[in-house]
């Protein structure tokens, strides 16, 4: 995405001003490495000398996402010579208020000159730096770059971080409550509140909120902020889950910060040799089947029942020859078959197992098949 400079002189003094407004398109770099660096300037009569208040690269610190910033440097003219500012070649698209392009602005001597640079931080994130050029017919100084650089920040900030705002619990048993805490920072908003939590499967994700503690502060080095504890409550469906957590606050420009918290639920139903599903490629004019050990503890018998499945696999459930070594296991095995004349295409869902077991009342095993032709 481009981002945009906006780099304003007005020229005040004794004698009218003229505005020079320049839009800045930025490269990657401070300057444009493919502009020349002009010429020495060949000044008849007496020359301009530019001097600058202060050094042409402004550090910002820290800023937020979507935020603008100015900054305003003081350039006076000490030379015996009238000063020329114009545009800075291919490096901007300038507009000067009553003038074409091409012309310039004048500076007299001893008068100043107020350079306006705003930038717009967008969505950047990490290290930022723009900058936008004027030439100048002083012969020691034909070109000033003002450079702004500093680092940018999300509004909203979680720690420890998450790599895209992921929280993920692994393998959780359904008999265990596991938790995760977090904490929750604005570096342009030391007074951020939090307005609602909202989670998409509230009955399994349960967040708590409070402000953290001095002694929190501290450890972390935030001014303010919040104690976030994520809890899983696994319950009875066994298998992969993904659940998303909406927090919104009081943040002008960023109100709104969303986690996705994962895991595997485990329990006294065990699939072997894994969780996954995935059939080698299919022919279509052959068909396949590929099966699954369901694996039950603490009960006797289990009855299956198959609750989803994608179009055109048929799924099996029955009770496995192999002996168990103790009667506290019992093994099933689901066949899944991919009939003979299967369209080409893929085959991607999930099978559903309702059981009878008081600790497990479901079951969800991914699969995964590519019908061929042939």
């Amino acid at each position: 995405m481009k981002r945009w400079l906006i780099l304003a002189v007005l020229v005040v003094g004794l004698s009218a001003a003229i505005p020079l407004v320049l839009s800045v398109l930025p490269t990657a770099s401070t300057a444009n490495i493919n502009e020349p660096i002009p010429a020495p300037v060949q000044v008849d009569g007496p020359v301009p000398k530019v001097v600058l208040d202060e050094d042409t690269t402004y550090h910002f610190g820290t800023m937020a996402q979507e935020q603008y910033g100015t900054h305003t440097w003081t350039v006076k003219n000490e030379g015996p010579g009238v000063l020329e500012l114009k545009k800075g070649g291919s490096t901007c698209s300038c507009t000067i208020a009553n003038l074409a392009e091409g012309d310039t602005t004048t500076v007299q001597p001893g008068e100043t000159t107020q350079i306006k640079l705003t930038w717009e931080t967008r969505m950047n994130n990490g290290l930022f730096e723009k900058s936008a050029d004027i030439l100048t017919n002083d012969p020691a100084r034909p070109r000033i770059t003002f450079i702004v650089t500093g680092t940018v920040q999300p509004a909203l900030i979680f720690f420890p971080p998450t790599p895209g705002n992921i929280i993920n619990f692994g393998t959780i048993p359904n008999d265990q409550t596991p938790h995760s805490d977090l904490a929750l920072t604005s570096p342009d908003r030391p007074d951020l509140k939090i307005e609602s939590i909202t989670v998409s499967n509230p009955e399994r994700v349960k967040v708590t909120t409070r402000p953290l503690t001095d002694e929190e502060k501290a450890s972390l080095n935030m001014d303010s902020g919040y104690r976030l504890i994520i809890e899983v409550h696994p319950g009875r469906v066994l298998g992969n889950f993904q659940d998303e957590v909406t927090i919104k606050t009081d943040h002008p420009t960023q109100p709104e910060a969303k986690l996705t918290v994962s895991g595997r639920i485990s329990g006294p139903i065990t699939v072997l040799p894994g969780q996954f599903l995935r059939f080698p490629p299919v022919a279509s004019r052959q068909g396949d089947s590929e099966s699954v050990v369901l694996v039950v503890r603490g009960q006797a018998t289990t009855q299956f029942e198959v609750a989803e499945a994608p179009k055109m696999l048929k799924v099996v459930v029955e009770p496995d020859d192999v002996k168990t070594e103790t009667d506290s296991f019992r093994r099933y095995r689901m066949t899944v078959t991919i009939p003979p004349g299967t369209p080409s295409g893929e085959i991607n869902g999930t099978i559903v197992l309702k059981t009878d077991h008081p600790l497990a009342s479901e079951v969800k095993i991914p699969v995964f098949a590519l019908v061929e032709e042939g």
